[in-house]
């Protein structure tokens, strides 16, 4: 369909629109948090729940140091590892839910003609589970998808956002990213990304805040871009 006639005055829609995943696209930070705890009681240490912020957004690597700083006498790439298999698991067993608006948007635009992006820290096994779990459910998926083992500096350095754009063949500034914690929002940010952060406690210099993309329309998604273009207040 042609986006005229979706939308008048298409230059105040973003070129593309980048995803994170954990928390944005799906509700799925409990499983990793779930993972790393797991983890760390099995070598006998503990996670208090008022230490679980800072693994929210991490990168890998972040993560993995996290969690052997709490007692877990293992290799940061073994880490890793069981760490991202027991967050597969929990994708597989539990589902990944969709955050509200999120089925609404990509469907929005993919008949909008908008080109997407995944741009997440979780490596791309962990990608793929969502993938294929949104074939089967019939939603549109994404022409780039960049995780977090596809890049050698994760969140919050930009240079996923920055590869992201490159392979879209776009300027970071004619792009939007969605993002919900500060290590994200700071990678996007960084990159030059006009920057939504989906999220009403995560605050990030340059971004602007929605608390939720539940009936987000493209129409308002014009409105939200151009004032993540400035860094407009929250909205």
């Amino acid at each position: 369909m042609d986006i005229d006639q979706i939308l008048p005055g298409t230059s105040r829609l973003p070129k593309a629109v980048l995803w994170d995943m954990d928390g944005t696209l799906i509700d799925s930070e409990c499983y990793w948090i779930a993972a790393c705890r797991l983890l760390i009681e099995h070598h006998g240490g503990r996670l208090p729940l008022q230490d679980e912020v800072e693994f929210v957004g991490a990168s890998m690597d972040q993560t993995a140091e996290l969690v052997v700083a709490r007692g877990v006498d293992l290799p940061i790439s073994e880490v890793i590892e069981i760490i991202s298999a027991s967050v597969r698991r929990f994708m597989v067993e539990q589902g990944a839910p969709l955050l509200p608006g999120v089925e609404h948007l990509l469907r929005s635009l993919a008949t909008a003609n908008i080109p997407t992006a995944l741009v997440t820290m979780s490596y791309a096994e962990n990608a793929q589970v969502l993938l294929e779990a949104m074939r089967k459910a019939g939603l549109p998926t994404f022409d780039v998808i960049i995780a977090g083992d596809q890049v050698s500096r994760g969140k919050p350095d930009p240079e996923c956002y920055l590869l992201a754009a490159h392979q879209l063949n776009l300027e970071p500034a004619d792009c939007l990213a969605f993002e919900d914690s500060f290590p994200g929002g700071t990678a996007a940010v960084a990159a030059g990304v006009p920057t939504v952060l989906v999220s009403d406690q995560v605050v990030v210099p340059g971004s602007v805040n929605r608390a939720t993309l539940a009936n987000l329309d493209l129409l308002q998604l014009a409105d939200l871009w151009q004032s993540a273009v400035v860094g407009a207040p929250c909205v």
